[in-house]
């Protein structure tokens, strides 16, 4: 598992997390984050947007944050817009 320089940048800006940490995050949210399919509707539709922005990578939610991941390497993460929170948790307790 690796952690690009940008992808640790953005993990402390976004999620206060160190960089000795990031590849531990990095891996939970491989492991127990939420993969774009399981999702429908406007969140689907979002998140599919953002599929096609990065060039067809692997979209996944885990703690209320997108993360981009090429493989096994994280490229960015980024906040999910707040309107999405309630549908996420809901999806979460679904799959758990």
């Amino acid at each position: 598992m690796d952690v690009s320089t940008h992808a640790k940048k953005r993990l402390h800006e976004r999620m206060g997390v160190n960089k000795k940490s990031s590849e531990r995050v990095a891996q939970n949210a491989l492991k127990s984050g939420i993969k774009r399919q399981d999702f429908s509707g406007s969140i689907r539709r979002f998140l599919d947007m953002l599929y096609f922005q990065y060039m067809d990578k692997e979209i996944i939610v885990y703690s209320n944050k997108v993360f981009v991941f090429a493989g096994d390497i994280l490229v960015t993460v980024m906040d999910l817009p707040s309107r999405y929170n309630k549908v996420c948790a809901k999806v979460g307790n679904k799959e758990g």
